[in-house]
């Protein structure tokens, strides 16, 4: 099996259905001679290697060209299994070093309307391609692969034992995983596992922390981030709930005091399976790193990703993610030599090219 079968096989499958929704018939390359009709193509190539080409770097990796031919696909697919002696466009830099994989074709979306639906899904490389196109902001896109980034971290993390798994494999009940979520911001893992654990030695339910005082609360999560406007909300929540029952819903939990999008989402993907994804500082600076996503801000990370990554994804994500960031891509000096996946990564791509 070749490198690109393994690394991209359920994410080519999940890319051809995303076209045959919309209409488009695919053509292997020896096929491009059958595409005689005008109309919208898009083009599926790989580097092998990542290059860099004018102001652009890319990575290795699958990428989508998106363009349209009024007069019909077959000249223009054509020139592209070529090496043109004249080079009119930027897709022309790119491909001789580029393996083409296939295309897909129709007149049923014009090319504005399909780049907009990709950059959906897929990260784009900006001013890519969209000269005469004042609609998008580009015409080409990265198709990470996702399946392999994902389970690389999560055995990466599980083999080095990142901290986050420790409190994942020792602590299962969803109370005392509550307790643990709600506890773990700002705050390493390492310290909310040993707090989270004096702390339900001591209160193991509600009601047993509704009974205790803010001060008593205090004295036992002292260390972690927060931890007086945690413990008032602690309090608070006590008050709302009874017994060990913790929300099962997003809706039902962000209602409680101090519990946002992150902490409601991490909680409902490890307890109930739920297809969300949580976004803490690692996801958000690891997604940013590799350009699946390009977000100031963790909100808005968790907007897009949560757009952008398939729910079949999505429970195993920030647990990855999480424990890469605690072992590998750390915040300041990453391991990027021990990085499995560092060709995809267009942060250690620009690194390499300066």
């Amino acid at each position: 099996m070749s490198s690109l079968e393994k690394e991209y096989r359920l994410d080519l499958e999940m890319l051809e259905e995303k076209f045959k929704s919309l209409g488009l018939r695919k053509l292997l390359p020896v096929e491009f001679k059958d595409a005689k009709e005008p109309g919208t193509y898009a083009l599926v190539f790989y580097l092998e290697r990542p290059i860099k080409i004018r102001n652009w770097v890319f990575t290795k990796g699958v990428y989508v060209y998106v363009g349209s031919a009024k007069k019909g696909l077959k000249t223009r697919l054509s020139r592209y299994l070529s090496v043109p002696a004249k080079k009119f466009w930027h897709i022309d830099f790119v491909l001789p070093y580029a393996n083409i994989l296939f295309a897909y074709v129709g007149n049923s979306i014009s090319e504005t309307e399909l780049a907009k639906i990709l950059s959906r899904y897929y990260p784009s490389i900006e001013r890519f391609g969209n000269s005469d196109d004042k609609h998008s902001i580009s015409h080409l896109f990265f198709v990470p692969p996702l399946h392999y980034i994902i389970n690389s971290f999560y055995e990466e993390g599980i083999k080095r034992k990142a901290p986050v798994y420790n409190a994942i494999t020792q602590i299962k009940d969803p109370f005392e995983r509550f307790i643990f979520v709600f506890l773990s911001s700002r705050t390493k893992d390492e310290i909310t596992f040993r707090v989270t654990k004096n702390f339900v030695s001591k209160f193991d339910s509600w009601d047993k922390i509704k009974k205790a005082t803010v001060e008593e609360i205090e004295s036992l999560i002292y260390g972690v981030a927060f931890y007086r406007q945690k413990s008032r909300n602690l309090k608070k929540i006590s008050e709302m709930l009874h017994g060990k029952y913790v929300p099962s819903s997003y809706d039902e939990l962000i209602k409680l005091p101090g519990v946002g999008r992150k902490i409601a989402k991490v909680f409902l993907a490890d307890v109930f399976n739920s297809d969300v994804i949580g976004v803490d500082v690692h996801v958000h600076r690891i997604s940013n790193r590799l350009s699946i996503i390009n977000t100031k801000t963790e909100h808005e990370s968790d907007i897009v990703l949560n757009l952008m990554i398939p729910s079949s994804l999505k429970q195993k994500f920030n647990i990855s993610f999480v424990g890469y960031g605690q072992v590998v891509c750390l915040p300041k000096n990453p391991r990027c030599s021990e990085c499995k996946i560092k060709e995809y990564c267009r942060a250690y791509a620009v690194l390499m090219q300066e």
